[in-house]
């Protein structure tokens, strides 16, 4: 299984204060016994790609590509299968690897966006706001001028020749769903339900909501907020379960 980790700077084992949901998935697979692949992103090391020129493509596919590539070349003699799996915006970028590569067995998607991300960001950022949670980011002023941004964006007119035109100064350029019941980055609301529409009559497809758990497959009290990051979790085990059985199954 090729690991596909999440936005940003983030490392192979999806490293979030104590928390490493990647790494509890990796060992999960590998404990039952399934191969796991996984990597950081490019983005974790500045030296090797600019902010200026970074897209998704970059960020994911040439990676994923040389990863199965690999596997392929060292287990040349076996008839093991291949799947991928993404988490969050890993997630959004699984179903372009397999439609890049057609002997994949199957893609999990784990909290997969359906939309843009920066329409996704300001959706935190109210919810955020409506819980009164403490700054820096979570405020109304942050929330305007997010909102005047994803605007911009959408004016058939919109040139980005300005990064402060951008969300988060950002460049211009850039099936197993498995959604966890507390996301409020990935909600059952909005994105899964595009999801589910999205997918409805098609074979081979399975979705699965697990209630309780926050947008790293951890269980927490109450509404899910960024302070679930600095609480230190593991992903739930009928999370890790219910992947390598669907894994299995699907062999």
């Amino acid at each position: 299984v090729v690991f596909l980790a999440g936005s940003g700077p983030t490392d192979r084992d999806s490293t979030l204060e104590p928390n490493k949901p990647l790494k509890d998935l990796a060992w999960g697979l590998a404990s039952n016994p399934i191969a796991v692949v996984r990597w950081d992103n490019p983005s974790a090391e500045s030296s090797k790609i600019s902010d200026e020129n970074i897209t998704l493509q970059k960020e994911y596919l040439p990676y994923a590509d040389a990863a199965i590539k690999a596997l392929r070349e060292k287990l040349a003699s076996s008839y093991i299968p291949f799947f991928v799996l993404g988490h969050s915006l890993g997630a959004m970028v699984a179903p372009m690897v397999a439609n890049a590569d057609a002997k994949l067995k199957g893609i999990v998607m784990l909290s997969a966006a359906s939309g843009k991300m920066y329409n996704s960001a300001l959706k935190q950022m109210k919810y955020l706001v409506s819980l009164n949670h403490q700054p820096p980011f979570a405020t109304q002023e942050y929330v305007d001028l997010l909102s005047k941004q994803v605007a911009a964006i959408g004016n058939p007119d919109f040139n980005a020749k300005s990064k402060g035109e951008l969300p988060f100064g950002a460049p211009a350029s850039y099936f197993r769903i498995l959604q966890p019941g507390k996301d409020y980055q990935v909600t059952v609301e909005d994105d899964l339900t595009m999801w589910k529409e999205g997918l409805e009559g098609k074979e081979n497809t399975e979705i699965k909501v697990y209630e309780g758990l926050n947008h790293f497959f951890m269980a927490g009290q109450g509404p899910s907020t960024p302070d679930d990051s600095a609480l230190e979790g593991h992903v739930d085990e009928a999370v890790v379960m219910g992947v390598c059985e669907w894994i299995k199954n699907s062999c």
